[in-house]
């Protein structure tokens, strides 16, 4: 069942609020305005190296 979650602070927010939405559940992100707007112009990116990878 989707959920609607809002979270404060969307600078460090944007990874758990990333996953959220993936999983998906209804994100709000809050945040200032110059971070709205990269978020709204480029979008968020999750970027996890994982055990057996050189890189991300």
């Amino acid at each position: 069942m989707a959920r609607n979650i809002l979270i404060l602070g969307a600078s460090y927010g944007s990874l758990l609020g990333t996953k959220l939405l993936m999983a998906g559940h209804n994100v709000t992100l809050v945040c200032r305005r110059k971070t709205a707007e990269l978020i709204n112009r480029d979008g968020t990116e999750v970027r996890i190296k994982l055990r057996d990878e050189a890189v991300h």
